[in-house]
């Protein structure tokens, strides 16, 4: 997978959410094979946002043992022509090998959405 196609530099969120909002707690550089499908659609006369977007996330990241090799809930930010962009990862997938029984990698839906920066990025008061 990850030699077939380009691979793209992102950063992993960890997040706590809480009643007070989304708080990213912890921060992993990483790099896998992004796909962003941020334009819209039309279908029965109503525009929205394609939410289709993925990212293919190698089984040898270390930020998969903190959170338990759940991704759903935490965040990815990718920059794309100079622009950061965060996403939620609302869907993850295991990708086998079938013939040797060897996990490739994760493949995570994501959506766009405002996360808070992180507490030691807030103002002091």
């Amino acid at each position: 997978m990850f030699d077939l196609f380009t691979t793209t530099d992102y950063t992993f969120l960890k997040l706590d959410s809480r009643a007070g909002g989304n708080t990213v707690t912890a921060e992993y550089s990483a790099n896998g094979v992004v796909k962003l499908r941020d334009g819209m659609l039309q279908a029965d006369n109503v525009e929205a946002h394609d939410s289709a977007s993925t990212v293919h996330v190698r089984p040898s990241e270390p930020f998969l043992a903190d959170i338990d090799n759940n991704m759903v809930g935490h965040g990815i930010r990718v920059t794309k022509d100079g622009k950061e962009t965060v996403y939620r990862v609302i869907g993850q997938t295991e990708g086998y090998d079938f013939d040797r029984g060897q996990l490739e990698f994760y493949r995570v839906t994501v959506k766009k959405e405002e996360i808070a920066p992180s507490p030691s990025d807030l103002p002091l008061q």
